[in-house]
This record gives C-alpha cells, structure tokens and sequence, in this order.
C-alpha cells in the first residue's frame, strides 16, 4: 500500500513537471523572439536641421540586425508630414564590413518644404521577423525628426522699420542767379524747339513721300551712323528694324509696331501674302532683332551693313508688285 501510494507521488511529480515544460516552451520562444529584437536597432536622421524653402535635405532611416534576421523598410509616400518626398532609393541585407554578424539595411530619401517654420518627420514603421519566428513579422518604429524650414526672406531688413532716425536738420538754402536761370531757361527751350522741329520735318516726310521713299531715305540717314568712331551696333539693328515695321505699317494700313515677331511674321504671310524671297528676307532681320533683345547677342559691323542691304531689298521687292498696279501704289497724306 506504501509502494503504491510512493508510485501514485512520483507520477504526480513527473506530471507537473512535463506540463511545467509544456508551458514554458512558448514563453521561451517569445523571450528568445524579445531577445533577438534587442539586437535590431533603428536609426533616422537628416543631413541638416534647418534648410531654407524648396532646399533639399537628405533623409536616412538604417536599419542594423544580426545575420538571418528578415527586414521590409517602409515605402515612403509623395508627402511625409508638410515635407515633400523628392526621391527615395534603398539597400538591404547588405554587411557592415567591420568582420561582425551585423546586417544594413538603409533607406535614403530627398525631402524638402514650401511651409515654414517647424516640421516633423514622422516615425516610420519597419517590419522585422527574427531568427526565432522568421514567420511572425514585429513592427518596430524610428524616432521622430523634427526640421526648421527658414524663408528666404528671414533675416531681413524689414523696411518699414527705420531705426537711428535724426532730428529734422535745416539746410541753407543758398542764393540763386537769376542770370544763371535765365541761361538755363534758353537752352532747355531750345532743346525742345529742335525736338519739336526734327519731329515736324518727319512728319512732313512721311506726309509728302511714299512708305518706301520715305523707308529708304531713314534707312539712308541712319546708315551714316556706321562711319563714327563708336557704333551702338545693337541700338542701331533695333532703329533699322523700327523702320521696317513703320515702312509695312504706313504701306499696308495695319497695326504692325505693336505686334509681336510671331504676330509680324504670320500677318505678312497671310494678309500681305508677301513672296517666299522678301518674306525670307523679313524673317531674317525679326529673327535677329530678336536674339539682340532677348539674347543679349552682340552685332558686328558686317552683320550690319548685311542687315542694311536686307532692309533695301526687302522693301524693293515689297514695292515690285504694286508698281505693276495701275493705282502706281499707295501714298502717305
């Protein structure tokens, strides 16, 4: 009875051990897993803590994990807070190089801003599963970042704030010459009186010649620059260009100094139905014109007086057609 009562205890101690064993297994297994994922550390950081509007920054999130260890870096969105995700590249399971068990994983991104002031970067999820569960996969998160975005504007001179401003001072007026303003009265009208003569003869010009004669002649009289010392080569294309736009104005009775190149070209190809030669000719000398103005090209004393003999040509091929009319062409009054 003894025997079978000592026999009864010993399998009740084997019992209680066995399920002692059977209920530590899986919490062994999540220490193991909890073990493995002290092991993996996440690191996030930006190459600069304050950038200025629209300035890149560079963003990078590195993962570190002993070999074996599965990791799925987060794919990033078009906008991480108020930042904008410009690009974003990443290498995994690559070794560290220094001869450990070590593994990286590392993911780089281009960030920037249009809004001032703080901004954060949130943390970022990364799922890792370890060598103990390679089938459960944990999330893991990086820590915040937080950025100053500056305006180009910060650290400026605010204008409508003066400081160090002085007491009004009182100037002395000094004692004009009436002599001397009596001088200068004559020579500003005469000044004007030239002006207004210059005009007046041009206007009679234009009143009493042809567009072409009158072209021709302005064409003449601003050729005759080209034999000073120093020549405004650009100046000079741009007046000769002035009076090719007036010449088609007066001719043909249509707005063309107030056209763009594009609107001048398509209006003498269609409502003039100029020839292909002196349309060639005037696309030539717009095109130029063109290059002097927005291109800041500079022109030189051959391309002038080319541009001179394109100017002549044009107009006498223009005028070709009309003086085989019997009207004999159209006259300024």
């Amino acid at each position: 009875m003894k025997t079978s009562r000592q026999s009864i205890a010993v399998l009740c101690l084997v019992l209680l051990a066995a399920a002692a064993s059977w209920n530590a297994g899986p919490a062994q297994a999540a220490s193991q897993a909890a073990g493995s994922l002290d092991d993996v550390a996440i690191h996030a950081q930006v190459d600069k803590s304050t950038a200025l509007v629209a300035d890149p920054m560079e963003f990078v999130l590195e993962v570190t994990a002993p070999s074996g260890t599965q990791v799925r870096l987060p794919r990033l969105p078009d906008k991480l807070g108020e930042l904008d995700v410009l690009s974003q590249t990443s290498v995994e399971d690559i070794p560290l190089g220094d001869g450990s068990n070590q593994r990286l994983w590392k993911l780089t991104a281009l960030l920037e801003s249009l809004r001032t002031g703080e901004q954060t970067i949130p943390s970022l999820d990364v799922q890792v599963a370890t060598t103990a569960r390679p089938e459960t996969f944990y999330a893991m998160q990086s820590e915040p970042l937080v950025v100053t975005i500056a305006s180009l504007l910060e650290d400026q001179t605010d204008p409508t704030k003066l400081h160090d401003v002085k007491d009004p001072v009182d100037i002395e007026i000094p004692s004009t010459n009436s002599g001397g303003q009596i001088v200068w009265w004559i020579v500003g009208a005469g000044v004007v009186g030239v002006a207004v003569l210059a005009t007046t003869v041009l206007l009679m010009r234009k009143k009493t010649l042809s567009p072409a004669k009158w072209a021709l002649l302005e064409i003449e009289d601003l050729q005759q620059l080209l034999a000073g010392p120093s020549v405004d080569g650009a100046l000079v294309y741009n007046e000769l260009v002035e009076i090719v736009r007036q010449y088609f104005e007066l001719q043909y009775a249509l707005p063309i100094r107030a056209r763009t190149t594009p609107e001048f070209l398509s209006i003498a190809a269609q409502t003039m139905e100029l020839p292909e030669h002196p349309a060639q000719r005037l696309e030539s000398l717009m095109a130029i014109a063109d290059n002097i103005k927005f291109a800041r090209s500079e022109v030189e004393l051959p391309a002038l007086q080319q541009a001179f003999d394109d100017a002549r040509g044009l107009i006498a091929e223009c005028e070709q057609p009309m003086q085989a009319q019997p009207t004999g062409g159209q006259h300024v009054s």
